[in-house]
C-alpha cells in the first residue's frame, strides 16, 4: 500500500488533508496533515556555443596585389572580442583564425568544413572574411588568398559558392561578415547565363530577402556589388568608394561593435540596427 499512488494530484506548496480510520465497530476523528509539494528546480536553458571562422589576408606579395593594412588584424580582433563572450552570451566560444600564408585556398576550405562539422542547430556560426576579392570574366566572385593571381582567380582563389553553400548548410544562427572589394556580390543574387553579364547585387536586397528565409541568417558587407571597399591611409578605417556606405573598421574599432552584437536569437531586423551603429 505504501507504494500506491493517491487518486488525486498534489498542488504546489502546502496541501491540507484529513485522515480518518474506521472499521466495522468504530470510526476515529480526523487527523489533520499538511503535505508540501516541492518541485525540482527548473534546469537552466543551456547557452548556445559560438563557432568563429575568421579569415584575414593583408600580405599579397606572392600574387602581386596591393597589400592591405588591417585584414589580418581584424580577423584576430574578432577572435579576441568574441572570446570575451564565453560564459556570458555563449557557453563556449571556439575559433579558427586563418591569416596571410595560413589562408590558402585549401586552408579556407578546411576551415569551412570544420565549421560545418562543429556547429549544431543550437549554436551560432560566424564567418568573417577580410581581404581582396574580385569578379572573374563571368562576374563570379572570388576571395583571393595571398598567393592568388588576379588574372586567374579560379586557380588559387576561393569561389564564393563555397562560402554560400556553407552558410546555407549550417544549422542554427549564421553570421557572414564580409570586408572585401565588391563585397555585395557575395549573396550570389543576379542573373547570369552563357555570354550574359551578371547583374551586380546590393547587400541591402539580400537583407530584405532574409526576412522570409528559413532560420536566422545575417549578412553584412562593407560595400555593395557595385562598390569597392578601400582602406584609408591614415591607419583608422577603410572607406567604401560610394559616400554613405558602412565604413570598414580597423581592428581597434571591432571591440565596441562586437561587444554589442545582438543576442544569438536576434533576427535580421535587429541586426540591421547593429550594422548602423
Amino acid at each position: 500500500m505504501s507504494n500506491s499512488r493517491p487518486p488525486w494530484s498534489w498542488n504546489r506548496g502546502g496541501n491540507r488533508i484529513a485522515v480518518y480510520a474506521r472499521n466495522h465497530y468504530t470510526e476515529s476523528g480526523p487527523e489533520l496533515l499538511v503535505v508540501t509539494r516541492k518541485d525540482p528546480e527548473p534546469r537552466p536553458t543551456p547557452k548556445p556555443n559560438l563557432y568563429l571562422l575568421a579569415i584575414g589576408v593583408s600580405d599579397y606579395g606572392e600574387g602581386g596585389l596591393t597589400d592591405l593594412s588591417y585584414a589580418d588584424d581584424d580577423a584576430r580582433a574578432m577572435r579576441r572580442v568574441l572570446k570575451t563572450q564565453e560564459g556570458g552570451l555563449y557557453g563556449t566560444v571556439e575559433t579558427r583564425v586563418l591569416t596571410d600564408g595560413e589562408a590558402r585556398r585549401s586552408d579556407v576550405l578546411k576551415g569551412l568544413k570544420w565549421l560545418r562539422n562543429k556547429s549544431t542547430q543550437h549554436d551560432v556560426s560566424v564567418i568573417f572574411v577580410a581581404g581582396h576579392g574580385m569578379n572573374d570574366e563571368y562576374k563570379e566572385y572570388y576571395f583571393l588568398p595571398g598567393n592568388a593571381d588576379a588574372g586567374e582567380p579560379d586557380l588559387d582563389g576561393v569561389k564564393w559558392l563555397e562560402f554560400h553553400n556553407t552558410v546555407e548548410r549550417l544549422p542554427g544562427i549564421r553570421w557572414l561578415l564580409v570586408d572585401t572589394c565588391h563585397a555585395g556580390n557575395v549573396t550570389g543574387v543576379g542573373e547570369r547565363g552563357r555570354g550574359l553579364r551578371s547583374v551586380d547585387s546590393d547587400i541591402t536586397d539580400a537583407l530584405r530577402a532574409l526576412k522570409g528565409a528559413a532560420g536566422s541568417v545575417v549578412i553584412m558587407s562593407a560595400a555593395t556589388g557595385q562598390e569597392a571597399s578601400l582602406e584609408s591611409g591614415n591607419g583608422a578605417t577603410g572607406i567604401p568608394r560610394a559616400t554613405g556606405r558602412l565604413p570598414r573598421r580597423s581592428s581597434r574599432d571591432w571591440r565596441g561593435r562586437c561587444s554589442r552584437m545582438p543576442h544569438p536569437g536576434a533576427g535580421a531586423s535587429v541586426s540591421r540596427n547593429w550594422i548602423s551603429m
